[in-house]
């Protein structure tokens, strides 16, 4: 929820209370109704994360090799 604050020329402007990011009302219904999409929305949510701990994992590896000149995690490794 938030709260309605008179602006400059009579427009009226929404501040929010909350401090956390909400999702569209509608969206937030929708998930409601269908049980089902909870497991979508969740699957989604996942996939996500992973790939962008991937992303990260990727990034690092490079930095390491391009800063430290370290070999990468991703390059194969021959020899003991």
């Amino acid at each position: 929820g938030g709260r309605h604050v008179l602006a400059a020329f009579g427009r009226s402007k929404m501040l929010t209370t909350s401090r956390y990011l909400e999702a569209p009302r509608r969206l937030r219904a929708f998930v409601r109704a269908h049980e089902t999409s909870l497991v979508v929305l969740a699957a989604l949510v996942g996939t996500v994360g992973g790939w962008v701990v991937f992303a990260k994992s990727v990034a690092v590896a490079a930095l390491h090799a391009v800063l430290f000149s370290m070999a990468s995690v991703f390059a194969p490794h021959y020899g003991p």
